[in-house]
């Protein structure tokens, strides 16, 4: 499929010669700065109230774009950002000794299992290689670089029942990006609820601190932190846009080109505001979630869990770029082992 994929790619650029827009995988090299990189001025002004953009009442571009993740996130990029020119090599290097890292173990759990070492070569070789999602987040500079090795972690921790660590994993991929809290499932269907309550208390633990850090006073972080959430809804939750839809694979996204399609037929009878779209949108998928989890999930084998509920994880929220898809390695191992 990958090399399918490549196949197609040169015929359009050779063969038809169309614009790079509809063949090349990644952004262009023209399209400026990135997820990470954006952020570079801002951090100038952290622990100061100027570290937060007015939105609402100036005009936002690249040079003073808001701040669109929760508090925690702030301090992980600040961290970064100590690097100075070498920031996002620093975050690329976090990432890339979390994913060898967890290579290495998956590999040594492989051959405990009695696969011969050259087949894990190849299997380990060709998923980490050939990964369209890697590629993507380490082409936009996400963050979530940082957060998949967290939830890696704490599916390898749920893995060997090791509920504790597991919990306090999955209670800082949470504050740094809120969609791992479905994984709080597996902690209800296994009956660890204590160990869930302890994934929420530091989750809210974590983002406490993290507004006391990023000051310059908890109030004012945690209104300015809400404003760029906001701004984020705004701008890309309730906004289409035809050129970034093809890398978003949220259920929601189809709901919105349904929408986008519908007010160009008929703009008399479509309002061009989605807000009530989300909110029913999020009502249906949390009632169904909720019948799914408790009606078949909660009864189903542990690695049968891990797989549905960290594929809702990524289905379910209503943004979902591509690059959450490097989440879905952690029940593919699962799966793996249990094949091997």
């Amino acid at each position: 499929m990958w090399l399918l994929t490549l196949l197609v790619g040169l015929t359009e650029h050779l063969v038809f010669h169309l614009p790079s827009k509809y063949w090349w995988p990644l952004f262009s090299t023209r399209s400026g700065l990135d997820d990470f990189n954006i952020y570079t001025g801002r951090f100038h002004h952290f622990h100061q109230a100027s570290f937060f953009v007015p939105w609402k009442s100036i005009a936002v571009d690249l040079a003073n774009f808001p701040f669109t993740y929760p508090a925690p996130a702030a301090l992980v990029f600040r961290f970064f950002f100590l690097f100075g020119l070498y920031s996002e090599k620093a975050m690329f290097c976090a990432f890339l000794l979390g994913a060898v890292v967890a290579t290495l173990l998956f590999g040594r759990a492989l051959r405990r299992r009695g696969l011969n070492w050259t087949s894990t070569a190849i299997l380990l070789l060709i998923a980490g290689v050939l990964s369209y999602p890697i590629l993507f987040a380490v082409d936009r500079g996400n963050i979530e670089l940082i957060n998949v090795v967290l939830v890696w972690a704490t599916i390898a921790c749920v893995w060997n029942q090791w509920w504790y660590k597991g919990a306090i994993l999955l209670g800082l991929a949470i504050s740094i990006k809120l969609f791992p809290f479905v994984l709080l499932g597996i902690f209800v269907a296994q009956r660890k609820y204590l160990q869930g309550l302890l994934t929420i208390g530091i989750a809210a633990l974590s983002t406490a601190l993290s507004y006391i850090v990023l000051g310059p006073t908890f109030a004012v972080a945690r209104a300015g932190i809400a404003s760029g959430l906001e701004f984020f809804k705004q701008n890309y939750v309730l906004a289409t846009h035809l050129d970034e839809a093809g890398f978003d694979h949220s259920i929601f996204t189809l709901l919105k080109l349904v929408h986008k399609a519908a007010y160009q037929r008929i703009p008399t009878a479509v309002s061009p505001d989605l807000t009530r779209w989300l909110s029913v949108y999020l009502l249906v998928a949390t009632l169904s979630g909720l019948i799914l989890f408790f009606g078949r999930v909660i009864r189903l084998p542990l690695t049968n869990q891990i797989v549905v509920l960290v594929a809702a994880s990524l289905l379910l929220p209503p943004l979902s770029a591509d690059y959450t898809l490097m989440h879905l390695y952690a029940p593919f191992a699962c799966l793996a082992l249990v094949a091997v």
